[in-house]
């Protein structure tokens, strides 16, 4: 995804195994600027086949969106291996390097988390170290699975989908994030984790909206026709 593209394009990914090297193709850092002028669109990086696309990491997050106005589609995803804090399948948030910025407007959409050490689908913050003022808004995840996901404790105590710590980009009224569809199952920290007794495996979190490190957030977050089941903790939590 490491292309200058603009909203309504397309990336097509050919249905195989994509090598997780040490160039890390789609981490933070290798997406590509998307050029939006009417706001309301994303490019695509998108399977040719849905299930078809297959990503194994050992040593980072599978994904890791740092740009605004991208959409993700038909992956599946692995992690083992590791520190948990670099486990992700998929995780949204600013970019690492440099200055972060605010990102928004992100779909995941119809992809499979199956396996991970650390989260299936997340949205978090930068690091408090790069400020408390930038993170993510405006952004749907849709008919995802998340799948053993959490397996590792060392750093923090994971979930299948965590909604952590949103910023918001605007104050215009409406839905601005949006998880629904999505199957969640079979999620469970070990013990210990995050040095002491399991705080998660859920199947859905929301974290932290009221504010903690970072300010609350104050827009429409909606949950609805999810299936959640046999997790090992809430099924979904606020």
């Amino acid at each position: 995804p490491n292309h200058s593209v603009n909203c309504g394009d397309v990336i097509i990914a050919a249905a195989g195994s994509y090598a997780f090297t040490t160039s890390y193709n789609f981490t933070t850092g290798h997406w590509g600027t998307v050029t939006c002028a009417a706001g309301n669109n994303v490019a695509w990086l998108e399977c040719a086949t849905f299930d078809a696309c297959k990503i194994t990491s050992t040593t980072a997050q599978g994904m890791w969106v740092d740009h605004s106005y991208w959409g993700v589609q038909g992956w599946e995803i692995t992690t083992t291996g590791g520190s948990n804090e670099y486990g992700d399948c998929i995780q949204v948030s600013p970019q690492y390097y440099g200055t972060p910025v605010q990102i928004h407007h992100i779909v995941i959409a119809n992809n499979v988390c199956n396996g991970a050490t650390s989260y299936g689908f997340l949205i978090s913050p930068p690091p408090v170290a790069h400020g408390t003022t930038v993170g993510v808004d405006y952004v749907a995840f849709v008919g995802n699975i998340a799948y053993n996901t959490s397996s590792n404790g060392t750093d923090a105590c994971a979930s299948g989908f965590s909604v952590l710590a949103p910023i918001l980009s605007d104050s215009l009224p409406g839905t601005h994030i949006y998880v629904a569809g999505n199957f969640s199952y079979d999620n469970f920290n070990p013990n210990p984790c995050g040095g002491g007794t399991p705080t998660d495996g859920n199947g859905i979190i929301l974290d932290n909206l009221s504010g903690r490190s970072w300010a609350a957030y104050t827009q429409q977050v909606v949950v609805e026709n999810n299936i959640v089941f046999l997790n090992g903790g809430k099924g979904i939590e606020l």
